[in-house]
């Protein structure tokens, strides 16, 4: 890679020899030379002839040079950012490198802030994230959040919680003889029906009543016979309990419904059919990301088309062809307060 390209990216005002070998993974004196020669010639760099040199009367090389690297025109940045909420502005007027680094992001969040209502009510981390970027996971790039520290936006600004590690696999208030257990595939929707069965003692969602909630944790709900196992372990004759599963619509979604199935054949398992209607609805009325499985699949999902309405079925079918993904946490835990009651 050349020297000069590498430069563009190094922050400091002084740079060594065995530094620019580093950067260049170049260790031969001859090519070393040619780059940091002609770089010398650009203006990019300037030795430091006090730092001596590596004793090569034929390549010369300082130990030590100067970075001049040329100042960048951030004025067409600056105007974008005076547009921005002022949440943001005031920092990044003095950090437009920032800016350009996190333009896309930056600018949803912006437009989020503008419309934020003051009685904004706390979510999850990720059903946040999910709300703003359209990408459940944003919040959780470590080196992005910290890039939100920096401008002072945190977890209050954003009225969000991180979802604490579960003690317990499910949440059952009481045991019956006869129940209906909710699987979520992913935490942060089992935490709110955990959270509302537990605050609001809430028993109804989406018209189906509910005695249960069970966290799958993506693929471990589909290992052989767990959910047989689980059943057993609850006291109860599995065939008395009525399971219902619910996850993300993609292709790995709908394989882990498929393998539980499979793997638990003597239990009564269905689909949560209006999570995912529900899901559907909101999904026609923003961008849907790409799934992250770039598998070629063959796998037929035609049985669980068949379970949807037509209108439903073709869109979770153009979604699953397209290889999109919408996951759970499209479904905040405001949204899903408002299917909830008690019966």
């Amino acid at each position: 890679m050349k020297l000069e390209n590498r430069l563009i990216d190094y922050k400091h005002k002084t740079i060594t020899k065995d530094k620019i070998s580093e950067l260049i993974k170049e260790y031969s004196d001859e090519l070393l030379f040619e780059q940091i020669n002609n770089c010398c010639i650009k203006g990019l760099l300037e030795p430091i002839k006090s730092s001596k040199t590596n004793g090569n009367n034929k390549f010369p090389i300082h130990n030590k040079y100067k970075v001049n690297l040329p100042v960048k025109d951030y004025s067409a940045d600056l105007s974008e950012i005076n547009s921005l909420h002022p949440k943001l502005s005031g920092y990044l007027k003095s950090k437009p490198e920032e800016y350009v680094r996190y333009k896309n992001q930056i600018k949803l969040l912006s437009k989020w802030l503008f419309a934020k209502n003051k009685e904004l009510e706390r979510i999850s981390k990720k059903e946040r994230s999910f709300e703003i970027f359209k990408e459940e996971k944003e919040l959780d790039n470590n080196t992005f959040w910290g890039f939100l520290n920096r401008v002072g936006i945190n977890e209050d600004t954003l009225s969000l919680y991180n979802t604490p590690d579960y003690c317990f696999n499910d949440y059952i208030p009481a045991k019956k003889p006869n129940m209906s257990l909710l699987i979520c595939e992913n935490k942060d929707i089992w935490f709110n029906f955990r959270r509302l069965m537990y605050e609001k003692s809430y028993n109804s969602f989406f018209n189906i009543a509910l005695d249960g909630v069970i966290f799958g944790n993506g693929n471990k709900v589909s290992n052989k016979s767990i959910l047989i196992e689980y059943s057993y372990f609850l006291g109860i004759n599995p065939s008395s309990i009525e399971y219902y599963y619910w996850g993300d619509i993609d292709r790995e979604g709908f394989e882990i419904f498929n393998r539980v199935l499979e793997n638990n054949k003597e239990l009564n398992i269905k689909l949560f059919l209006p999570g995912y209607t529900k899901m559907l609805d909101l999904a026609s009325n923003t961008k849907i990301p790409d799934s992250v499985d770039n598998r070629n699949h063959q796998l037929d999902f035609n049985k669980i088309y068949s379970l949807f309405e037509n209108n439903y079925a073709s869109k979770i079918k153009k979604y699953i062809e397209e290889n999109k993904r919408i996951p759970q946490e499209i479904i905040s835990f405001t949204i899903l307060k408002k299917m909830a009651k008690k019966i």
